[in-house]
């Protein structure tokens, strides 16, 4: 949230060119976020969980998952959202099953056109291509995006950097 309104209030970055990223356990924080801020870009999530229960239901049962609570309930969350929105996740994730990922595509009120997922055979939770699993499945979501808003979106990730126009 911090992070968020320095970008916004003291940077000058407007909420709608602002998007949201999380990854694993930091896809709670970023669906919550993006549950509170109505007017962002887009959210993207990888190797997002429904819920931590879930998660801990999935890795050692269902007795065990009574004693914890329910902080990030992301399928509940993300239900309120409404900004075009990416969801990653490999089939072959152990840690964080490829259901969860689908339930919260389904809950997702994102419109159609402004949301997508994308399921790759071969990407485990930590064992993945950077290029094939996340920049080209970003790069391309983010044209739509673009496209659907009529703005302009630069993006700088790691020393990857490139330039969502009409003629990438």
């Amino acid at each position: 949230m911090i992070v968020f309104e320095y970008f916004n209030k003291y940077l000058k970055i407007p909420k709608d060119q602002i998007i949201i990223y999380g990854r694993s356990i930091g896809s709670g924080p970023a669906i919550h976020l993006a549950s509170l801020k109505k007017d962002i870009c887009a959210l993207i999530v990888v190797s997002a969980f429904t819920s931590i229960k879930d998660v801990v239901k999935n890795q050692v049962g269902k007795i065990l998952s009574i004693f914890i609570r329910n902080r990030f309930n992301n399928l509940k969350r993300i239900s309120e959202i409404k900004a075009p929105c990416l969801l990653i996740h490999g089939e072959q994730d152990e840690l964080i099953p490829v259901d969860h990922c689908k339930k919260l595509y389904q809950a997702c009120k994102s419109k159609s056109v402004d949301k997508d997922i994308k399921l790759f055979h071969g990407m485990n939770h930590n064992d993945y291509d950077e290029k094939e699993h996340l920049l080209k499945p970003l790069k391309t979501f983010l044209k739509r995006v673009k496209n659907s808003k009529k703005t302009s979106i630069d993006i700088q990730l790691q020393r990857i950097s490139f330039k969502i126009d009409d003629d990438t």
